[in-house]
Parts: C-alpha cells; sequence; structure tokens
C-alpha cells in the first residue's frame, strides 16, 4: 500500500536530492554495537531512475561504518515509486568494536547505475559540497 502521510519522527530535516526526493527526517536508536535509523523519504516526483543511499558514520576525518542500498533493502527501488509517496526505510548500521567516541552521521543518493551522488539542499543550510545531508552528532556507548 502507497502512503503519501509524514509519520511522526524524532527528527525533522527537509534534505532536497536534486529537487527529486526530500529526506523529511528521521529517527535513530543506539543499540549494542548498532545504530538503527529509520530514514523517512518523500518523492517530489516521478522517479525515472533508481537511486542507492548511502549512511556514513564518521569519526573525525574517518568513516568507521556505512551502509550502502537501495531502499528496503533492495525490495522497493524509488522507479516504483509515485509523486509524492512517502516510504520509511529502516536500516541498521552495524558499528564493529568501534568504541566510546563522538560520531556524525551523514546520508546521501546517488544513481545505482552511475554512481553519480545527487546534490543536497538542507532547509536553512547551504549544500554540501559532497553531496550528502548532516543528520547529527552523537556519542557511541
Amino acid at each position: 500500500d502507497r502512503n503519501f502521510d509524514l509519520p511522526p519522527m524524532q527528527n525533522t530535516l527537509s534534505a532536497t536530492f536534486s529537487d527529486k526526493i526530500r529526506l523529511a527526517g528521521y529517527d535513530v536508536e543506539q543499540g549494542d554495537r548498532a545504530l538503527t535509523l529509520t530514514l523517512h523519504w518523500q518523492a517530489l516526483d516521478r522517479l525515472p531512475v533508481d537511486y542507492k543511499y548511502f549512511i556514513h558514520v564518521w569519526s573525525g576525518d574517518e568513516i568507521i561504518a556505512q551502509a550502502d542500498a537501495m531502499p528496503d533493502s533492495y525490495r522497493y527501488p524509488t522507479s516504483w515509486w509515485a509523486p509524492h509517496e512517502v516510504f520509511s526505510d529502516t536500516v541498521k548500521v552495524e558499528l564493529g568494536d568501534s568504541g566510546p567516541r563522538e560520531v556524525l552521521i551523514t546520508v546521501g543518493l546517488y544513481e545505482a547505475v552511475t554512481g553519480a551522488r545527487l546534490p543536497v539542499v538542507t532547509t536553512g543550510a547551504p549544500g554540501s559540497p559532497d553531496n550528502w545531508a548532516t543528520l547529527r552528532t552523537l556519542t557511541l556507548d
């Protein structure tokens, strides 16, 4: 069933990728050696190609964990989405033995075939030169 209403979410964001897809917000839970993120996406128009997301967890200048996939673990590609459809995708990012530290979480989209990242504009902030949206900084236990 398609959904066109945004759900309640812990954190609102409004990051728009190439005027095609908006990351409206997200939820985050820290577990034992993993982060669980629920990303709340909204298609702004018909999406003729499939996009993949990337989630990077940074410690300083180093990526210590990441996830890359199509929505719903490749089961619901963006080319199937209807204009204005809302899709919430839950992703688990394994942290391994990273130990306690402060980390930064970033998210972006890219074309599955070419690997080209979509430019992003976050409401109230300039676009990122690396084409990702910054979610938050948190301290790992």
